[in-house]
């Protein structure tokens, strides 16, 4: 299914909200060994924002509360999934938006290491994300890293 093509971008998130997940963390590595076989190189993966070192992105409600305790599978599942990306070999970009919303694409967003959440409840459209995704086949600016999107 993916031979042939420009790139794999992948929003493969939870299966089941607050429930570790071993078969999207399974999909995963599914989408990297058919990469790894048959091409292409550049794999696009959607996380989210309080993965490991992004988590101090959120602030201190979300960051050092409602990430560790409430969504916590959430994110070991995305933090395994990301290790399986990142020890893959391929051109990987891994994109950790804050919380997904509704809408149309506004690119009004920053994007980056190092940015932080200037609300409380940080929220991106999901075109938005989707926009910065489809930007990032040809765009190697984030090459081989993980880069944060906040409003």
């Amino acid at each position: 299914a993916i031979a042939g093509h420009d790139a794999v971008l992948s929003c493969l998130g939870v299966g089941v909200p607050l429930k570790h997940d071993a078969a999207v963390i399974a999909g995963i590595g599914f989408i990297v060994e058919a990469m790894q076989r048959s091409g292409p190189t550049r794999l696009i993966y959607q996380s989210f924002l309080g993965v490991r070192d992004s988590r101090r992105q959120l602030g201190p409600l979300l960051g050092g509360i409602v990430v560790p305790l409430v969504l916590r599978h959430e994110a070991a599942d995305h933090e395994a999934k990301e290790r399986l990306i990142a020890q893959s070999g391929l051109d990987w970009t891994i994109v950790r938006p804050p919380k997904l919303g509704k809408g149309p694409a506004t690119g009004r967003f920053r994007h980056g290491d190092g940015i932080r959440a200037t609300s409380l409840l940080p929220t991106l459209a999901r075109a938005d994300v989707a926009a910065f995704m489809l930007s990032q086949v040809s765009d190697k600016t984030y090459s081989r890293t993980a880069v944060a999107l906040l409003p």
